[in-house]
């Protein structure tokens, strides 16, 4: 059957994630021999199967999965580029490693967001609700940080990691990917402007804390997240949450949450 159709590599995780299955051990040995056959599938069967496995409440384990048979680097080969990148800082751990984490982290948001935000709970809660929007607000989780390799640098005073910019070169590594999978045109604006945007309220906390975040740089954050303002907070903390390094202050999630907040009742 998997010779038949390859798609059925596929098929097998994405039942895994939405019927709550697992995986033998004899199945998953035969779906890791035959992982290269997936990339003789049409880009549109592919995409159709993925979105419906992020679409389940917790697929990010599932996506785990997918990485330890070799199907995940050939749905998104751009994905390897970003296994062994260290970081440092806020961060404990390599980039794809945190980029998984941060799809566990999001799906715990979008499953209680009142255990994280007030005013802007309600509204995460309303959007998870509607088909698709969740399985691409964890798209944007897995590629938001797949700019940092090709950004990397070593700092030597203070000693650190630096991955300036690594969001624009994210955006328009994802939107060769997404046309690569048929993703559609509004998906794709979508997820580029997610990742894009993502820096953004890490830039203003440290003026949020401060209490000097003014009028107009708060309204210029939420122009520019445009309709994705909570599905842009939501990847935020979930981004936050994924990270845990020495670097990162105790307060660092609660002070994100209240500016979505504050965001949310501009």
């Amino acid at each position: 059957n998997l010779d038949d159709d390859p798609l059925r590599l596929l098929r097998a995780y994405r039942f895994a994630a939405t019927h709550d299955f697992t995986v033998t051990p004899d199945t998953a040995a035969a779906i890791q021999a035959r992982a290269p056959a997936l990339a003789r599938v049409a880009g549109e069967r592919v995409h159709y199967e993925l979105l419906q496995l992020l679409a389940a409440p917790r697929a990010a384990p599932v996506l785990r999965d997918l990485d330890r048979v070799g199907l995940l680097t050939q749905i998104f080969p751009e994905l390897l580029d970003m296994k062994g990148v260290a970081q440092d800082g806020y961060h404990h751990l390599n980039v794809f490693e945190h980029s998984l984490e941060a799809v566990a982290q999001l799906e715990a948001v979008l499953a209680a967001p009142e255990r994280f935000l007030r005013d802007l709970a309600e509204e995460i809660r309303r959007q998870a609700v509607q088909p698709g929007w969740a399985a691409v607000l964890k798209v944007a989780a897995l590629f938001h940080d797949i700019g940092k390799p090709q950004v990397q640098e070593r700092r030597l005073r203070p000693a650190r990691y630096t991955f300036y910019h690594h969001e624009r070169v994210g955006g328009e590594i994802f939107q060769r990917a997404a046309r690569r999978l048929r993703f559609s045109q509004a998906q794709i604006k979508t997820v580029s402007r997610l990742i894009t945007w993502h820096m953004r309220p890490f830039l203003l906390l440290p003026l949020f804390k401060q209490g000097e975040l003014t009028r107009r740089a708060l309204g210029r954050l939420v122009k520019d997240a445009g309709p994705e303002l909570a599905g842009g907070f939501a990847l935020a903390l979930a981004d936050s949450r994924a990270g845990q390094g020495p670097q990162k202050p105790a307060d660092a999630d609660a002070r994100l949450a209240a500016l979505a907040d504050r965001a949310w009742s501009f």
